[in-house]
């Protein structure tokens, strides 16, 4: 049972880890017409880009392991609700983003505008989601400890997307900013998921 509850635990952040590899593998494949202090994530798999292979597989497989994860957990009751069901959501958008693809960072490539508008909904809609799972998290954990570091991790994504937003000449830093400080809180809160109290 201990060893079970061990694999629950860590299922997520192998899919974490498993991401992480592949993103890094993904910027030493990349052009020198790509530039990573300016360029975001999405368009190392954009559309038309011969390795953008590497970061729709780590978009998709993960996506996917996070949303059967907060699935299988909900089922068994090992996970409270108000976490899971947001963690659902943003792992289902990461996938699908693994699937439709922003357009190219090389501007001369053709691509299709309606798959790159699609890409956007679901970056957005991921965005929201884990910011969600977080400010729910935070509410429903009962350690003091614990609910401190979820509203924290909220408070921090909250300001380094506001710094996304209004510095477009540093995106790509701010994006890996946020993606660093998202997925440690990732890892973070699966490895201690709330109690699934008020479930019903």
């Amino acid at each position: 049972m201990r060893a079970k509850c061990f694999v629950d635990a860590c299922f997520v952040p192998a899919a974490v880890a498993l991401l992480a590899c592949l993103l890094v593998s993904a910027h030493l494949a990349a052009p020198n017409s790509y530039a990573w202090t300016t360029n975001t994530l999405s368009e190392l798999g954009a559309q038309g880009y011969e390795h953008a292979w590497i970061v729709r597989t780590g978009f998709l497989s993960f996506g996917s392991l996070v949303a059967g994860a907060m699935i299988r957990d909900l089922a068994r009751g090992r996970r409270h609700w108000a976490q899971s069901i947001p963690l659902m959501l943003y792992g289902g958008s990461i996938a699908m983003t693994g699937v439709f693809s922003t357009s190219p960072f090389e501007r001369s490539v053709s691509y299709s505008q309606t798959e790159a508008g699609v890409h956007s909904v679901f970056a957005n809609v991921a965005g929201f989601s884990l910011a969600g799972a977080m400010l729910a998290t935070g509410i429903v954990e009962t350690s003091t400890t614990r609910r401190i570091a979820h509203f924290a991790g909220l408070a921090f994504v909250t300001l380094i997307s506001a710094l996304f937003m209004l510095q477009p000449e540093h995106q790509g830093v701010w994006q890996r900013v946020l993606w660093v400080g998202g997925l440690t809180w990732l890892a973070f809160a699966a490895s201690f998921p709330p109690e699934p109290r008020g479930a019903g």
